[in-house]
């Protein structure tokens, strides 16, 4: 309800289904979507995410998965200089430039982990400690058992960002592409 603040698990891919929710619309049976309603979440004070699993994506591979209180890197992509971020690319709090060093999934600015990287994100909100993945191999088994269940699921379906139109592409390496901000 209004005036209260939940801990529970959400994605923005939860907000499509959240709203055909509340406006009674079941969605297309054809249609396979990812999210899922976050009524309950939003009107009872004790109700629990809809999610126990979140699967985080960079295009089409797997980049990190959000399980209970941990957060299980498989890969991480490197971020620009901070401070030369907010000097030059964010000035005034208005972003002008991307973040990341590079928006490529695969290549020189990304890292595969092996073992993953493991961070409690309840404890450590910014993920700066991780935890030793020789401790926590029961997790990590229990996070490759959704990671397989949730590829065995998976139904391809075409980009919708495709690289044939350039106006639907996200800012990516600037300065070769321009960030209408």
């Amino acid at each position: 309800g209004a005036g209260r603040v939940s801990q529970e698990l959400a994605s923005t891919m939860d907000i499509f289904q959240t709203v055909m929710d509340f406006a009674g619309i079941d969605p297309p049976e054809n249609l396979t979507l990812d999210g899922k309603s976050l009524k309950n979440v939003l009107l009872l004070a004790n109700a629990t995410s809809p999610h126990a699993v979140l699967f985080h994506y960079c295009s089409s591979r797997l980049m990190a998965v959000r399980y209970g209180p941990y957060k299980v890197h498989f890969v991480t992509q490197k971020l620009a200089d901070v401070n030369k971020y907010a000097q030059t690319d964010c000035v005034q709090g208005s972003p002008k430039g991307e973040i990341f060093a590079g928006r490529a999934c695969l290549g020189k600015t990304t890292t595969a982990h092996d073992p993953p990287l493991i961070f409690n994100v309840e404890e450590d909100a910014s993920e700066e400690y991780a935890l030793p993945a020789a401790e926590y191999a029961g997790l990590l088994s229990e996070v490759d058992e959704a990671v397989q269940k949730h590829n065995a699921g998976l139904k391809p379906a075409p980009p919708q960002l495709g690289s044939n139109n350039p106006a639907l592409q996200p800012c990516c390496d600037p300065p070769k592409c321009t960030c209408n901000y």
